[in-house]
């Protein structure tokens, strides 16, 4: 795997890099055939990623329950009993709907900007910042836990629909996303998610 420069005991680290990005070729490839392979057997388009005839009343209207009020109290009892110098958490100031957990598929997506490095920099030039936007999303539902991530907020959006499809969780489950409120992540559930419910909670930080 270690190429020498010509010449030299140096260790070329090109090579290394190469494999690298040669690796990472081979899984977003895979990404690409899951994805494509997943929303045709589900009936999606691959393209577009919205269904292509009628969906079941399951993935349209999930006949999900919420959270029994009893089950609710006793999770405030708990979280108070913690509080101690801080408000208190009052059922009655509690949004009118909260989603059973173990029916719930929550998904938190995000861009992360990491600085674009150059391989090399003339003497004396000036220094450019460029940056690289990589997509992870975090899929949790019940004791799993699960990150994609990769190159392109529709890229992943795509990989994201293909993924629930083929882990059950888009039929007969609540969607919740969390994210920062960016224009390309609300556009993109309005645009994909046309035929179902959801929701989004706007988490800033």
């Amino acid at each position: 795997m270690l190429h020498r420069s010509q010449g030299t005991d140096g260790i070329c680290l090109r090579t290394l890099a190469d494999s690298v990005d040669r690796e990472g070729a081979r899984i977003r490839d895979f990404q690409e055939r899951f994805a494509e392979k997943a929303l045709k057997e589900h009936g999606f388009d691959p393209v577009s990623c919205l269904p292509q005839a009628a969906l079941p009343s399951e993935y349209v209207r999930p006949a999900v329950q919420d959270m029994p009020e009893e089950k609710v109290a006793k999770a405030i009892e708990r979280c108070n009993a913690t509080r101690t110098g801080q408000e208190r958490v009052d059922a009655a100031r509690l949004p009118g709907r909260l989603e059973d957990p173990a029916e719930t598929a929550y998904i938190s997506i995000d861009d992360i900007g990491v600085t674009r490095q150059k391989e090399s920099r003339k003497p004396g030039s000036g220094r450019e910042t460029k940056y690289v936007e990589n997509t992870v999303v975090h899929v949790a539902h019940g004791s799993g836990r699960y990150i994609l991530a990769g190159v392109g907020m529709e890229g992943m959006f795509r990989l994201l629909i293909a993924f629930l499809l083929s882990n059950g969780l888009m039929k007969g489950r609540n969607l919740v996303f969390f994210t920062d409120g960016a224009s390309n992540i609300r556009s993109s559930l309005e645009r994909l998610f046309p035929y179902r419910p959801y929701t989004v909670i706007l988490d800033w930080y």
